[in-house]
């Protein structure tokens, strides 16, 4: 088999593992040709993701975005064209802005790793890691409630995600998680404050979060990046490109951003 079919093989494997592993968490609602899970606590964009099933028909489009108003969210695209050529086009034809367009990268259990002065993130710092993550990706400061920590917390305490984070100076300086399953999980949400970057610390955290995933017993983590300054990174510990990902979205009228 080419290896251009292998990548196609593994970037489908990653699509169906990621919304195996998420729809627990997630409202479905599909179409012919895509499916979206919604998800109830956040009308952030990146909470809320749209995959192409098929080739997306105007009808379906047309659902989806319906759906998304109904909700008082905005439809969010995201998906490898390497997987779904064509629709990157598609949508840009029905007024689809671009979030953000990059790679898709792998790594496996079999690859050595560095030690890491990052730990595992506690319910006390949760929510400055959060607050620190909005400002390492320039986001507006969020809400972020008693509930919403503690519901973060019990998905810790299951197992469902892992969270970590370097400290410095008495303080968070650079966050991140990594979710899914034994099969694959994401890496996510990997940020750095300002005044701490160019230390090693978003390397720290990745390394610590494959290391603490493996003894679990996972077997293949992935990630998205569009930064060529993450991508250094991410390859110094053994990563691989695969594929390309794309993110659309479309102003409805709807939430989006928080």
């Amino acid at each position: 088999m080419a290896d251009s079919d292998l990548n196609l093989e593994l970037l489908r494997k990653l699509q169906t593992d990621f919304i195996e592993a998420t729809t627990p968490q997630r409202e479905r609602y599909e179409t012919p040709h895509t499916l979206t899970l919604f998800y109830p606590h956040s009308a952030h964009r990146w909470m809320n993701n749209t995959f192409p099933t098929g080739v997306p028909s105007p009808s379906d489009l047309n659902l989806v975005e319906e759906e998304h108003r109904r909700r008082g969210r905005e439809p969010f695209f995201n998906y490898s064209p390497d997987l779904w050529p064509g629709v990157e086009e598609l949508l840009a034809d029905r007024d689809y802005q671009m979030d953000s367009n990059g790679f898709i990268m792998v790594h496996d259990r079999s690859i050595p790793l560095p030690e890491s002065g990052a730990t595992r993130n506690s319910r006390e710092n949760l929510r400055e890691s959060w607050q620190v993550c909005d400002r390492a990706f320039g986001e507006p400061e969020r809400e972020i409630t008693e509930e919403a920590l503690d519901r973060s917390y019990e998905n810790l305490k299951a197992g469902k995600q892992i969270s970590a984070s370097v400290l410095c100076d008495g303080r968070v300086a650079s966050v991140g998680a990594i979710i899914g399953s034994s099969q694959s999980a994401q890496v996510v949400a990997i940020g750095t404050l300002p005044e701490y970057r160019r230390r090693g610390y978003a390397r720290d955290v990745v390394a610590f979060l494959l290391k603490e995933y493996y003894a679990t017993g996972g077997d293949l983590a992935w990630l998205q990046y569009s930064q060529p300054n993450a991508g250094r990174i991410y390859e110094s510990l053994g990563f691989t490109t695969v594929g390309r990902f794309v993110a659309q979205y479309k102003k409805t009228g709807g939430g989006g951003e928080n």
